[in-house]
Parts: C-alpha cells; structure tokens; sequence
C-alpha cells in the first residue's frame, strides 16, 4: 500500500512542504514523468492541497480522486496510465520517462547550446554602443 498517513511516513516535514509547492507535482500527465524521472513520490495532503492550490476547487476534487486511487492501489492515475501504455506496446522492461532522458547525449545538448549562444560569448567593445 501507499503512505500511512497523509503526509507519508514521515509525517509532515519539510519535503511535505516542498512537494505542496512544487508546480511539477500538480500538472496532469506531467507530474507523473517529472516523478518517475527524479524518483519521488508525494503523499495524500500535499497532494490535495497543491491540487487546490494550483487547480482551484477542480485540482483539489481531482487531487483528492488521485489521492484515494494511490490509496487503494498503491498507484496514481499517472502510474496506471502508464502501466496500460505499457501493456499495450508490450513494454515493460523501460520507463518512457527514465528512457528518454537515457537517450540524451551530453555531446549533442552541449553543441546545440553552443549554436543558440547559451554558452560563453566574447563581446567585442567595437561595437558597443556608447552610454
């Protein structure tokens, strides 16, 4: 099963509050791969109260259904979507989410970053213009 409590095993702490806070958590289908990919989890109340926080009285409604299904089954909804995507590409050895950032080669962010001059510029004073 999931947490003991509503605020997880611990009880409330400080992770309860930064979970609560942290947009990524409350965004439907995103919050799921954001937690699937740093391997987190959030308990019931920060849950709820993110939800309301973030979505109004429909976040909260849909935060508190989430929040009884990761009860009851041990999984949120963004689990068990994922476990049916799974079932149905005959996959189950990967996680989409974890997969993808597998796939990303340093190497390559690295040069597109040079490319949109994100890295370290030289300005030339030539061309400055005069204040």
């Amino acid at each position: 099963m999931a947490e003991s409590t509503l605020w997880g095993s611990n009880g409330l702490d400080s992770e309860d509050v930064i979970d609560t806070l942290n947009p990524l958590h409350h965004i439907p289908f995103v919050g799921a791969i954001y937690r699937a990919v740093i391997d987190d989890d959030i308990a019931i109340a920060p849950r709820m109260i993110g939800g309301g926080i973030y979505g109004g009285p429909f976040g909260l409604a849909s935060a508190a259904l989430d929040g009884l299904l990761k009860h009851v089954s041990g999984k949120d909804i963004g689990e068990h979507v994922t476990d049916l995507v799974k079932g149905i590409t005959g996959t189950t050895e990967r996680n989409p989410a974890t997969d993808f950032i597998d796939r990303l080669d340093s190497a390559k962010i690295d040069k597109a970053l040079a490319k949109a001059h994100f890295t370290e510029t030289k300005i030339d004073e030539s061309q400055a213009v005069p204040g």
